[in-house]
């Protein structure tokens, strides 16, 4: 399943779904500015992949609120991470890796933790 993420997510979108999660609670103009400033990331293409994110439900922001990631959103983030850390870790088997934090917490909708859970 973290595969179908990586390869449905863009980089940008990718990029921007990390960033966000370390500065939630910002406004998404603000946000927007400091990929520009920082990551050389131009205003347009955020400010697409911003709604993108939106529309896909991972990220949730409007007039005068901040930008935050959604439950979902934090989901996929989590699981991305878990298989790039897994992919990354060749030399240990899969059954060694601790499980990430979404699985430990099971306070996703619809009980998909627990199903994942079962799987790995």
């Amino acid at each position: 399943m973290s595969k179908l993420f990586l390869k449905a997510l863009n980089k940008s979108q990718l990029l921007l779904l990390r960033f966000i999660s370390d500065n939630e609670n910002e406004r998404a103009n603000r946000i927007v500015s400091r990929l520009n400033a920082t990551l050389k990331v131009p205003p347009s293409t955020a400010k697409l992949n911003m709604k993108i994110l939106r529309d896909l439900g991972l990220v949730s922001y409007g007039k005068g609120k901040p930008v935050k990631l959604t439950r979902i959103g934090r989901f996929v983030l989590e699981l991305i991470e878990y298989w790039e850390e897994v992919a990354s870790e060749n030399a240990k088997s899969y059954l060694g890796v601790k499980a990430p934090r979404f699985l430990e917490e099971k306070s996703y909708v619809n009980g998909e933790a627990d199903i994942l859970a079962k799987r790995g």
